[in-house]
């Protein structure tokens, strides 16, 4: 039997639908963000329609890609990106442009001993701008912290919190 192999190369040239790829690192969660629900609603073929995706580690014989791939037909941008972390932590973006790579990082999980006690729980070398609000309106710089432990927190004091009425803190990541 004579049996001829011929070598074909196919070229995709892909066609117009729009796309978004996500990928997450988790800063409380674990760090590939398995076990993350993200979800988008875009509007596409003239109806609001959601999609999820689920960050799953495989199982066991293939890894699966850790990033969450969607596909938008004729959108133009996601109306709503939502991601479920598996911390608990519920993080919205919206009007995200579409055709895009996006990173997204876990947004840090702050707590308070006692008034002006901060305590950030995050990975080590991951660093902050700590900043302070009467208002929640104007922000004012107050420290940058780095965890550099392996235990996963920062502590911080303000320095000014003893005697304030009302105080709000937030942690912006560098």
């Amino acid at each position: 039997m004579n049996v001829r192999t011929v070598n074909c190369l196919y070229h995709n040239n892909g066609n117009s639908n729009a796309w978004l790829k996500v990928k997450l690192i988790g800063t409380v969660s674990n760090r590939d963000a398995v076990g993350a629900k993200v979800r988008v609603q875009a509007t596409y073929a003239g109806q609001a329609r959601w999609q999820r995706r689920d960050i799953t580690g495989g199982d066991g014989w293939s890894g699966n890609q850790l990033c969450a791939h969607f596909g938008l037909g004729d959108a133009t941008t996601v109306d709503v990106l939502r991601i479920e972390w598996p911390s608990g932590t519920v993080q919205e973006l919206h009007n995200v442009p579409a055709r895009q790579y996006l990173t997204v990082t876990e947004p840090a999980r702050l707590r308070m001993a006692q008034p002006g006690q901060l305590q950030i729980q995050c990975w080590k070398g991951m660093s902050y701008a700590i900043e302070c609000s009467s208002n929640l309106s104007g922000w004012i710089p107050m420290a940058t912290v780095t965890n550099v432990n392996l235990t996963g927190g920062i502590q911080w004091t303000d320095p000014d919190a003893p005697g304030q009425t009302a105080r709000f803190y937030r942690a912006v990541k560098q």
